[in-house]
């Protein structure tokens, strides 16, 4: 197989797979919210005082800001990396766009893991147990409900 047949099928691939990816994006925002997010989930399972929901409220704010800036910045670079394919781009500059998106998703990752970092830091001794129960299931607390499309 040669390399241009080659750069065809994972630019076939790409396109489909981003096609997925924003078809299941949009039918995640027609989902509809859980009346508690994670936030009030959190600070029942924590028993947070008005001061730790001051604390944590404040961890949200900061962590919402950073996120929506990497978001902005992946989706630019996610806008350019297609807009290559209406000219000839060489396979060097591609793959330093791609990695780019990827450096921002690691970014993205260690972001939510700093703030968890700063959760841990505002519960009191006696709520760390409870923390360490959250962190065991994270992943059940931030997927979203089956959508009815499915």
């Amino acid at each position: 197989m040669n390399k241009i047949k080659l750069y065809k099928i994972l630019i076939v691939f790409l396109i489909v797979a981003n096609l997925i990816m924003v078809w299941q994006l949009m039918s995640f925002k027609r989902r509809p919210h859980r009346a508690e997010g994670p936030r009030n989930e959190i600070i029942k399972a924590l028993s947070f005082d008005e001061t730790q929901i001051m604390l944590y409220d404040d961890l949200i704010k900061k962590h919402r800001e950073d996120i929506r800036g990497i978001e902005q910045k992946s989706n630019n670079l996610k806008s350019s990396y297609f807009l290559q394919l209406n000219t000839e781009v060489p396979s060097l500059q591609k793959d330093s766009v791609l990695q780019l998106i990827g450096d921002l998703a690691k970014e993205k990752e260690q972001i939510n893991y700093r703030h968890f970092e700063d959760i841990r830091k505002i519960c009191k001794p006696n709520q760390l147990k409870e923390f360490k129960n959250i962190v065991n299931q994270l992943n059940n607390l931030f997927v979203a409900p089956p959508s009815p499309h499915r």
